[in-house]
């Protein structure tokens, strides 16, 4: 990782003697107290370099927090919420124990807390974090950092209907129509990515998610899905969740059991 400023009128150059693919973000610190970003651009260098044309840096993000193991996540206000603009990543809860890794078929049985990185691979973790399942949401150690939580279900639902005024939410399987384009990042989705514009700054990810009752693994690069922290009021064993979609602009309310595998997004107290 390097740090390039640019000149008065806004360019830079990157010397580099390796042909290779750099990912390259912009950020705009020119408003006091804020940060806005652009993408992550992703760009192949060759023998005759690049230029990687215009850097839009429009997404405001206000702060970035860490968690207990130092891992630095950007944030976005949405509405009138902060919110993590990443996956959480953490293998720890808030009071530093550590939350066990479990990788074999014994993840299908346990009602504690668990984590795992999609398909068991530790590459995966760097973009997409880790899959956590709901026990380890319910855990009173805490699994944010502080001064945050795993959102509730209103929580989600007021940043939905902040994107999508016309969203009602009501029972499972109630979904906002175009929320789903706002949240999504425009980039690491399988194609067509239908109508992703991420101006939210929610930057949604494909990460995936382990299933419940086997040792299988979904949907990374086609779906991802984030807990909340609120259970069914129809079946004991299930909690609502939030899920994106690879082709479509929707963003769904949907029930998952909560021995599941699924990403965590937290948002500020």
């Amino acid at each position: 990782t390097q740090v390039f400023l640019t000149n008065e009128i806004g360019e830079f150059n990157i010397q580099t003697c390796a042909v290779d693919e750099y990912e390259i973000r912009g950020f705009d610190t020119s408003i006091a107290d804020s940060i806005k970003t652009s993408e992550l651009d992703t760009v192949q260098v060759g023998t005759e370099g690049i230029d990687i044309g215009n850097l839009q840096a429009c997404s405001q993000f206000f702060a970035a927090v860490s968690d207990i193991e130092g891992n630095i996540y950007l944030t976005v206000l949405i509405g009138n919420q902060l919110w993590m603009a990443e996956n959480l990543r953490t293998a720890s809860y808030s009071n530093g124990e550590l939350i066990p890794q479990v990788d074999d078929n014994t993840w299908q049985q346990i009602i504690t807390g668990a984590w795992c990185y999609y398909a068991g691979n530790p590459i995966n973790n760097d973009v997409y974090g880790k899959l956590y399942n709901w026990y380890t949401i319910a855990d009173p150690r805490g699994l944010c950092p502080t001064g945050w939580h795993v959102p509730s279900d209103q929580e989600w639902n007021n940043l939905i209907g902040f994107l999508d005024s016309d969203y009602i939410p009501t029972s499972n399987g109630s979904q906002s129509t175009i929320a789903g384009g706002k949240m999504k990042k425009i980039t690491v989705w399988n194609p067509p990515n239908t109508g992703a514009t991420n101006e939210s700054g929610f930057s949604g990810l494909p990460g995936g998610n382990r299933a419940f009752d086997s040792q299988y693994f979904y949907n990374l690069g086609f779906s991802g899905r984030w807990w909340s922290s609120s259970q069914s009021e129809d079946y004991i064993d299930s909690c609502f969740i939030r899920s994106l979609g690879y082709n479509s602009t929707d963003v769904s309310r949907l029930i998952s059991n909560k021995r599941a595998g699924l990403s965590v997004r937290c948002v500020k107290d």
